[in-house]
């Protein structure tokens, strides 16, 4: 089944029968076919159990999960009717209108264990590092490669540094220290120089 959004495919859904069990081949047959149409959202249900994957355009064909949603799990027990009534939130109309759902997947894309490893491994966060050993001991003369390379052997799982989506994450934060450098080289390029015509007109 397919839910459209002007005019386009927004959600394929793959619908089992309630009760049953919900197996990766079933979300693979949806995923695959979501891919070859080029549609970003597959929804596996089978009614109580409802699961939303982001269709991932990498070699090979990946799906990431980005909602789990259990309907017999309405209680009150650490705001679990609230999570799951958010949740259901997002598959309406009006989120999928808003963008809510593209919004949700870029949060938790951002707070994960990839990015978080290759924010650890920047030049502010290794330079407060570094500071706060001085603290510890003033003796402690821990360069910043040092403590790279402590954090990639000692600190950080194997697994957060390696493979594609640690290659994504490193790429992401490299971008934050460029548009400063950007805008700087912009800026100096468009100051007039002195005595000249700031207009550039003759």
């Amino acid at each position: 089944m397919a839910i459209l959004q002007k005019g386009a495919v927004k959600y394929l859904v793959e619908v089992k029968a309630i009760g049953s069990e919900l197996k990766d081949a079933h979300l693979k047959q949806a995923a695959d076919y979501g891919a070859n149409q080029g549609v970003d959202w597959v929804i596996l249900t089978n009614g109580r159990i409802w699961r939303v994957y982001r269709i991932v355009f990498a070699k090979p064909i990946g799906q990431e999960l980005v909602l789990d949603i259990d309907l017999f799990n309405l209680n009150n027990r650490k705001g679990a009717t609230v999570k799951v009534m958010q949740d259901l939130f997002l598959l309406t109309k009006e989120a999928s209108l808003k963008g809510l759902l593209e919004q949700y997947y870029v949060q938790q894309q951002l707070s994960n264990r990839f990015v978080l490893a290759a924010l650890l491994q920047t030049p502010p966060v290794l330079n407060t590092l570094r500071k706060l050993f001085r603290q510890l001991n003033p003796e402690l003369k821990l360069e910043i490669d040092e403590i790279k390379d402590l954090l990639t052997t000692e600190v950080i799982k194997r697994e957060a540094l390696e493979g594609e989506r640690a290659a994504m994450a490193a790429k992401l934060v490299k971008k934050l220290f460029q548009p400063k450098k950007a805008a700087k080289l912009k800026g100096a390029k468009e100051q007039p120089a002195p005595g000249g015509n700031p207009s550039g007109d003759l």
